[in-house]
C-alpha cells in the first residue's frame, strides 16, 4: 500500500510541476539600445514581441522582420520602414539586423 501512496505522490507532484511551468510559459526576455532607446524583446511559448516606446509588436518567434521593421520605423520617427530612404536606410538595416539576432533570426 505504501509503494502505491508514494507512486502517486511522485505523479501528482509531477503534474503539477509540469502545469505550473506551462502556466509561467518560461518567458525569456533581453533588453538592447538600438540607438535610440531600449527595445525589449520578449518570447513566451512561440509568441514573441518587440516592446518599444511603451507600443508592443508582435510577431510568431519564427519571422519577426515586419514587426522589427515596424520598431525601426518607429525609432527613425517614420510611419513605415518603406519610408526610410538613402543613408538612413543602411542603419535601418543595421537596427532591424540587430533586433532580428535577439529573436535568433
Amino acid at each position: 500500500m505504501k509503494k502505491k501512496t508514494s507512486f502517486k505522490l511522485v505523479s501528482v507532484f509531477f503534474a503539477v510541476s509540469l502545469m505550473m511551468l506551462l502556466m509561467s510559459g518560461c518567458k525569456k526576455c533581453e533588453s538592447v539600445d538600438i540607438g535610440c532607446g531600449d527595445v525589449e524583446t520578449c518570447c513566451k511559448l512561440g509568441s514573441c514581441y518587440y516592446e518599444y516606446d511603451g507600443k508592443k509588436y508582435e510577431c510568431d518567434g519564427t519571422d519577426c522582420s515586419d514587426a522589427a521593421e515596424d520598431v525601426v520605423a518607429a525609432c527613425m520617427k517614420k510611419k513605415s520602414f518603406d519610408e526610410i530612404t538613402g543613408d538612413s536606410l543602411i542603419i535601418a538595416l543595421e537596427k532591424k539586423q540587430q533586433l532580428l539576432g535577439l529573436m535568433g533570426e
